[in-house]
């Protein structure tokens, strides 16, 4: 049995009291004036004497049914809202079970409709939360109105079927205010669970969407959008930037002869050893397979030389595993070209440039750091 179903139970069951209450005093104190042997201010037979007439009796009889019939009309519309709102609510829980359902059930990628999709529900949420406030909002102004008309009726009511029809409508609007506040009070609580839950699939989806799944490390996209803030910056700031392109030497001879499994241990720790061997404001990105990128700004190019060398020798001094402890890979090289932007020099042709001197270091035999020694005119 609901909360708001027994306090309905309550004021029933006080009504009730309220009307049998009011038929014993009238009893008792038509008593106490036939004791007193006055009738109408006249003085009467004593009442041992003089037996109620039989139209009294019948008075009495037919107040005790219509007010029976006045309880019994109170416990019908009791029972009438109380079902009616256990129906409203059991809908309501079927509802918000659906969307949390849906909401769990859909699958979370790292594509950018992956983020739209879970936007959509913070706005489909927030939608209906303004609805239910606002439609509480009238219900409360209507409260109002209602109040505002049972004062008026009951100063103007001279029987006692006026006063029960105030009564009948303060009862039935308060049981839809309750009703209301219900409503309103259980969705926000729902929506409490559902914003945490948004929350946390909108973070995930995000994460995702600019986080490479194997390497942890950001990935293209999340690399050129970075790049490009912090181009912008050098433009502005007049400070100069490097830009380094890494790549693993052989990586197709690690996958055909150690397995794809051992190749991407390979690539982990390729990752790792890449954001070990940087400062906490540069930037180490996942470019494509086993291609990689470093962002350093506010680093002239010999000091970026410097830190891709030092990353080469560290490649190479490093013990290279596989899947498991007991799968060794061997030797393992990898290649840099390097890049300090010049002035007015876009994105594109900044990667573009440290991407050539890549391929050179490549055709060069491998194992090697290639420069490009264009001064950038923005950087002194």
């Amino acid at each position: 049995m609901t909360t708001s179903f027994r306090g309905y139970w309550r004021q029933s069951g006080l009504c009730f009291l309220t009307f049998v209450i009011g038929i014993a005093v009238a009893m008792a104190w038509q008593n106490v004036w036939h004791e007193a042997g006055i009738s109408n201010g006249v003085p009467q037979v004593p009442a041992a004497t003089a037996p109620a007439a039989p139209s009294e009796h019948w008075n009495i009889i037919l107040t005790l049914i219509v007010m029976a019939a006045l309880a019994a009309i109170v416990l019908a519309v009791g029972f009438r809202l109380a079902a009616e709102q256990r129906s409203t609510s059991a809908s309501s829980t079927t509802a918000s079970d659906s969307r949390h359902a849906t909401l769990v059930a859909t699958p979370i990628s790292a594509g950018p409709e992956d983020i739209e999709h879970v936007r959509d529900h913070v706005d489909r949420q927030l939608a209906e939360l303004v609805g239910y406030v606002s439609r509480y909002l009238d219900t409360t102004s209507d409260q109002e109105t209602v109040f505002s008309t049972a004062q008026t009726n009951l100063a103007g009511a001279s029987t006692v079927e006026q006063v029960q029809e105030v009564i009948k409508l303060l009862i039935a609007n308060n049981a839809t205010a309750r009703q209301n506040a219900d409503e309103l009070r259980a969705r926000l609580v729902e929506a409490k669970s559902e914003s945490a839950q948004l929350q946390a699939s909108l973070h995930k989806a995000e994460t995702l969407a600019t986080v490479d799944g194997l390497t942890n490390l950001p990935n293209r996209r999340r690399f050129q959008d970075s790049l490009s803030e912090h181009v912008a910056a050098c433009h502005r700031e007049h400070t100069p930037l490097c830009l380094v392109m890494a790549d693993l030497d052989h990586f197709k001879a690690v996958n055909d002869k150690h397995g794809h499994l051992a190749g991407d241990a390979v690539l982990k720790t390729f990752a790792t050893l890449l954001s070990r061997g940087i400062r906490s404001t540069d930037v180490a990105a996942r470019y494509g397979g086993e291609e990689f990128a470093l962002i350093l700004p506010k680093t002239p190019l010999g000091s970026a030389s410097s830190v891709a060398e030092s990353l080469r020798r560290t490649v190479v001094e490093t013990n290279w595993i596989g899947a498991n402890s007991k799968q060794r890979i061997g030797r393992v090289t990898a290649s840099f070209g390097v890049a300090e932007i010049r002035e007015d020099e876009t994105v594109d042709e900044l990667i573009d440039r440290a991407d050539q001197k890549l391929y050179e270091a490549k055709r060069k035999g491998r194992n090697r750091v290639e420069l490009d020694h264009t001064v950038a005119t923005s950087a002194k």
